[in-house]
């Protein structure tokens, strides 16, 4: 429940105490839309679609009267208002603006066990035996991006993770899962310091994200740090950049045979 204060919504990528209304917090997240309940007992809500830094006031007026107001640096000001009897027609129609959740399978429901401590396929493997032997259910394994090769996306450390299909395999007859983290950060240059195919292939196609201040040496392309180095950011709203995506997938599909992806750092805040 809001109590009257001003909170900050800034997703800098790094998580912090809750807001109380006192400003000056960042978010590890940002999604500022407010949910209320009339006098008439009818509800409205409020979504305002922008990335920039803001300050969402909220003050309780007299004779039960709220007010809710929205300050920001800049950048594009959406503001939608939802109304209805319940609350489920207020989410119904906020839906409809920013989409709807996908369903999950069953399995997804069920104990899942993931840890960046596998360096190797096989210490994955014993943890999963482990389970198996003290007969505790397990329905999927996550790898975190230790299975890369040096942290760059859709590789495969083939020396720590060369039996990483077969464990997959084994895991599937036992109707169990393998999932993997990915970063959607695309490093400029592979571990020797040459230019990293990905990264040529995703500028080539366009389907990055663009930046007004250009350089000689990566022109229009935004580019952050992260843990490979420097890198570029895949723009999803773009064709392009969908269909890069897609053929990455499809040949981390190959090599890794997971039947599930965890996005990490997905945010340009976090790179």
């Amino acid at each position: 429940m809001l109590v009257p204060g001003e909170y900050t919504s800034w997703p800098t990528g790094v998580e912090k105490d809750v807001d109380e209304g006192q400003k000056g917090f960042n978010t590890y997240g940002d999604h500022p839309f407010v949910l209320a309940r009339l006098e008439d007992k009818t509800y409205i809500g409020l979504f305002l679609k922008n990335s920039n830094a803001k300050v969402l006031k909220y003050i309780k007026e007299p004779k039960g009267k709220s007010v809710i107001n929205f300050r920001m640096i800049g950048g594009v000001i959406d503001i939608f208002a939802f109304m209805g009897t319940t609350v489920e027609e207020v989410l119904q129609e906020y839906h409809k603006v920013v989409g709807h959740p996908f369903l999950p399978p069953l399995w997804a429901f069920g104990f899942h066990q993931g840890s960046s401590g596998y360096t190797s396929d096989k210490l994955a493997r014993e943890s999963v035996e482990k389970y198996r032997n003290m007969s505790i259910p397990l329905e999927a394994l996550w790898i975190d991006e230790s299975y890369m090769q040096n942290y760059r996306p859709f590789t495969l450390d083939k020396e720590n993770f060369g039996n990483l299909r077969i464990l997959a395999s084994d895991l599937a007859q036992k109707k169990q899962r393998i999932g993997i983290s990915i970063h959607p950060g695309i490093p400029t240059t592979d571990e020797k310091g040459n230019p990293y195919s990905y990264y040529e292939s995703l500028v080539k196609e366009g389907g990055y994200i663009k930046t007004l201040k250009t350089t000689d040496k990566y022109k229009d392309v935004l580019i952050g740090e992260h843990l490979p180095g420097k890198c570029a950011y895949i723009d999803f709203s773009s064709p392009d950049g969908a269909r890069f995506w897609l053929e990455g997938l499809k040949t981390l599909t190959d090599i890794t045979s997971y039947q599930s992806i965890q996005f990490n750092y997905n945010e340009i805040t976090q790179m």
